[in-house]
C-alpha cells in the first residue's frame, strides 16, 4: 500500500524525493509540488487554530534555525556534534549549526513572556519552524524521516499543583486533533514512551503500513529546565516562590503529511459513464486538510466557450469566498478522466458543467466519497459548498 501511496505522490505532485548534497553526503529531502504544499499549509493552519488561535495566553514565537552555544570562543555549536548536515557559515564567516530542535530556542522567550503575563502562570508559548538532523540515504518510511523538517512545538508553564492535571489535558487535546481529521480514528491511540528519561512521557501512535509509530510526543519536564533559568525564571503561587512546571508537544508538518496521506488512501470500485464499473484510487482527505476544496469539470459541445467562460467566473467567486478552487479547463479532457484527476488529488467536490447549464443555471455538484451528483442552481453553490465544508 505504502508503494502505491508513494507513486500517487510522486505522480500529483504531493510530495517528490530529491537528493541533498553536504559535506559529500547524500541526504534525504523532499520538495512539495502544488497539492503537497496546500495541504502542508491547511495542516499547519489547522494546528495553529487548536494550539494558539483557540488558546488563552498561548503566544507565538520565532527564532533563527541556528543554534547558539555562548562560550568564551563566541562560536556557534550544533546540538548534535556529530550532525554534519546542521554545519553552515555565518554572514561573519564563523561556522554554526543548524538546529534539530525548536525546544531551547522556544524556552529564551520564556522570561520576556512571563513578564508580558504579570509573571503568573499559566501561559503557553508555541512554535513552528525548519529543523535538520541527518539522515544519510532515503529512508523506507518515506517522508516520515527527512534530514529536514518543519517541527511543531508546544510549551505550557503551569503551577506544580496543576501539572499532573495539565498533563493529562494535553494528552487528550492533542488526541482528540489528530482523530478529528481521520476517516479511521481507531488507528490513533496513546502509549507510554519507552525512553528511560526520568520524566512523563507519552507518545501518540499511528498505524502505518509498516506498523505503529510516533506522530507526537507529549512530556512533562517538571521544572527542571527553567531551574536553569534562574531564580528569574520563578512565580510567585501564595507566599512561595517557585519555579513553573513544563509541559512539552512535539510534532512535525512531515508525519502529520503522512499521517493523513495514508488514512485517506481508498481504492474503491467506480461507475464510468460509459457502463462498467472500475477500480479508482481516492484520496479521501477531510475537507479542512485537502489541498483543494472543490474542482470545475466541463463537459459538452460548448464546453470550449460559453461554458469555460461561465466556469471561469464561478472558480473567481468561489475564490473569492476563500476557497482553494481547481480549475485546469480541460476542455478536450473525458469527464471520467477529470474525475479520476480530481479524486487523485483529495478534491473533495466537484462542479460539473455542461450545455444545459447555459439555458437553466442548473450544476451538478459530484461527491468525491460517494461519487452521487446533486443539482443546484448557480445563485446557490457558493453558499451550499460553504457550508458542506464549513461543518466538519
Amino acid at each position: 500500500m505504502l508503494e502505491k501511496l508513494i507513486r500517487l505522490c510522486q505522480a500529483s505532485g504531493f510530495i517528490l524525493p530529491t537528493e541533498c548534497k553536504i559535506n559529500d553526503s547524500i541526504l534525504t529531502c523532499y520538495n512539495y509540488g502544488p497539492l503537497g504544499t496546500a495541504m502542508r499549509r491547511n495542516i499547519l493552519n489547522e494546528w495553529w487554530e487548536s494550539m494558539v488561535m483557540s488558546q488563552e495566553n498561548v503566544f507565538p514565537v520565532e527564532n533563527v534555525p541556528f543554534v547558539k552555544q555562548p562560550d568564551t570562543n563566541n562560536h556557534l555549536v550544533v546540538s548534535r556534534p556529530n550532525s554534519e548536515v546542521q554545519q553552515k557559515e555565518c554572514a561573519d564567516g564563523r561556522n554554526g549549526f543548524l538546529r534539530s530542535s525548536l525546544s531551547d530556542g522556544n524556552l529564551s522567550h520564556y522570561q520576556q513572556t512571563l513578564e508580558l503575563v504579570g509573571n503568573k502562570v499559566p501561559f503557553g508559548l508555541a512554535q513552528c519552524g525548519k529543523c535538520y538532523q541527518y539522515i544519510p540515504e532515503k529512508d523506507e518510511q518515506f517522508v516520515y524521516r527527512g534530514s529536514e523538517y518543519t517541527e511543531l512545538l508546544f510549551q505550557s508553564f503551569v503551577s506544580p499543583k496543576a501539572s499532573t492535571q495539565a498533563f493529562d489535558h494535553w494528552q487528550r487535546w492533542r488526541l482528540q486533533w489528530w482523530r478529528k481529521f481521520s476517516g479511521s480514528p481507531s488507528n490513533f491511540s496513546v502509549a507510554d514512551s519507552n525512553e528511560n528519561s526520568g520524566r512523563q512521557q507519552i507518545n501518540i501512535l499511528f498505524q502505518f503500513p509498516w506498523g505503529q509509530d510516533v506522530i507526537e510526543t507529549i512530556s512533562h519536564h517538571g521544572n527542571e529546565k527553567l531551574m536553569r533559568i534562574g531564580d528569574k525564571g520563578q512565580v510567585k503561587i501564595g507566599r512561595k516562590a517557585v519555579f513553573p512546571h513544563l509541559i512539552e508537544s512535539v510534532s512535525t508538518v512531515e508525519r502529520a503529511m503522512l499521517t493523513y496521506l495514508v488514512d485517506s488512501y481508498q481504492e474503491k470500485e467506480r461507475p464510468e459513464s460509459k457502463g462498467g464499473r472500475a477500480v479508482r484510487t481516492v484520496m479521501q482527505m477531510h475537507p479542512r486538510l485537502a489541498p483543494y476544496k472543490v474542482a470545475i469539470a466541463t463537459t459538452g459541445s460548448k464546453a470550449a466557450s460559453d461554458v469555460r467562460e461561465v466556469a471561469s467566473h464561478l472558480a473567481k467567486d468561489l475564490r473569492v469566498a476563500g476557497m482553494m478552487v481547481l480549475d485546469l479547463k480541460e476542455v478536450h479532457a473525458t469527464i471520467d478522466s477529470q474525475f479520476t484527476r480530481f479524486d487523485d488529488s483529495g478534491t473533495p467536490f466537484t462542479i460539473i458543467l455542461n450545455d444545459g447549464t447555459l439555458n437553466t443555471g442548473i450544476v451538478a455538484i459530484r461527491n468525491r466519497d460517494t461519487t452521487l451528483k446533486e443539482q443546484v442552481h448557480l445563485t446557490q453553490i457558493k453558499d451550499h459548498l460553504l457550508r458542506y465544508t464549513n461543518i466538519y
